[in-house]
């Protein structure tokens, strides 16, 4: 049976332990998974691109990469229920689309063992799905780490036939919903500098954590600012003080603080406008600069394959009111929306799970979609 399937490879894949940066052997089980219709080009360690079928199509992509253990590790079944270190991030959405990959050559894969030597594997006597469109599909290292150490953009610019896509559907946990655009993220550092001294004699110095209260206060204050996107869809955009580093010891006025700050700003909101609104609720600082800035995915348009797929779903689409990869397909001018079986709920959780139900929800709709077409 399916499911069967779909649970077997979702907890088998659970149980190759690949924290960021410790992808090669997932994406090497991975490889050695496709069907022998597929065209599959092996980056150990850092991505599987495989590809059938001629012209646009659909791409689906995902991420092998988990958040660290947190005593989570081996997988367990229990109640429809799988729990395990990136079972709804992303591991069963993988299992969805090595799945998907078997029923569009009408065959099985090659089996769980296999050493993904990497190199172009020729295709071989597998055949497609009559009258579907071409199905890419890309899987990839890091995702869970910085956007500057992400393979995505390069894997675009090596496989120019992905910039052509219909659709790319990134398999992230949205409870087989369509989720649409996302936000951007920024993460920045804000340095307040005073000066030490005895704390029964704070005059003579400077409290750093005093000088960082109005940064703080200005953040706390800033209230959720609504935007609305094509379709509808309205964002959220939020700056919050995630981190706050100070203090020299119990009698020392602190001469140095620290105060990180994250802000998620909209879709239509250029990222350089973005850092600039940011650093100016850090106008006090003595420092500030930008660690790090993910931007914002633009919501498709008019894309049919989208509207098909949420009629697919059985749900309107929504905004993704987070960041995603899906970001850096929009950036390279093509369309792509979130769909997944895990619950975003769950994500990172110690005791992360997804429903068995929801990976076969999630792979009827895919399935459904690839048969159709729009």
């Amino acid at each position: 049976m399916r499911v069967d399937r779909l649970i077997a490879r979702t907890v088998e894949l659970i149980d190759i332990p690949s924290e960021s940066r410790d992808e090669a052997a997932a994406l090497a089980w991975v490889a050695a998974q496709l069907p022998d219709c597929f065209e599959v080009t092996h980056e150990p360690g850092e991505y599987v691109v495989a590809r059938a079928g001629a012209g646009p199509g659909l791409v689906l992509a995902g991420h092998v990469d988990t958040v660290p253990a947190q005593g989570n590790l081996p997988a367990r079944l229990h109640d429809g229920r799988i729990a395990g270190l990136g079972a709804s991030d992303m591991k069963g959405g993988v299992a969805v689309m090595l799945e998907l990959a078997d029923w569009f050559c009408g065959a099985g894969g090659r089996g769980a063992a296999g050493s993904g030597a990497g190199g172009t594997q020729a295709a071989g006597p597998g055949t497609q799905l009559p009258g579907a469109p071409a199905l890419t599909l890309v899987l990839f290292a890091r995702e869970e780490l910085a956007v500057e150490l992400s393979p995505v953009p390069g894997i675009i610019a090596a496989f120019p036939e992905i910039a052509g896509a219909e659709l790319v559907v990134v398999l992230e946990p949205t409870a087989c919903a369509v989720e649409v655009g996302c936000l951007g993220n920024i993460v920045a550092t804000a340095r307040f500098e005073g000066v030490a001294c005895h704390s029964a004699r704070p005059w003579l110095g400077r409290s750093a954590v005093n000088d960082a209260l109005a940064t703080l206060e200005r953040i706390a204050a800033r209230a959720p600012v609504e935007v609305s996107a094509p379709g509808g869809h309205v964002f959220t955009e939020v700056v919050n003080v995630v981190g706050l580093h100070a203090g020299v010891a119990d009698n020392v006025i602190p001469p140095l603080a620290e105060v990180r700050v994250n802000s998620r700003y909209a879709p239509g909101h250029g990222p350089a406008a973005a850092e600039a609104d940011l650093l100016e609720l850090m106008v006090d600082a003595t420092a500030s600069r930008i660690e790090s800035n993910a931007p914002a995915a633009a919501v498709p348009d008019g894309n049919p394959w989208v509207e098909r797929l949420a009629a697919l779903s059985g749900r309107p689409a929504r905004p993704k009111l987070a960041w995603t990869p899906v970001a850096e397909f929009a950036a390279a001018g093509i369309d792509a929306v979130n769909f997944g079986p895990g619950d975003p709920a769950a994500a990172h959780r110690a005791d992360e799970w997804i429903e068995t139900a929801a990976l076969v929800r999630c792979f009827d709709a895919l399935r459904a979609l690839l048969a159709r077409g729009v």
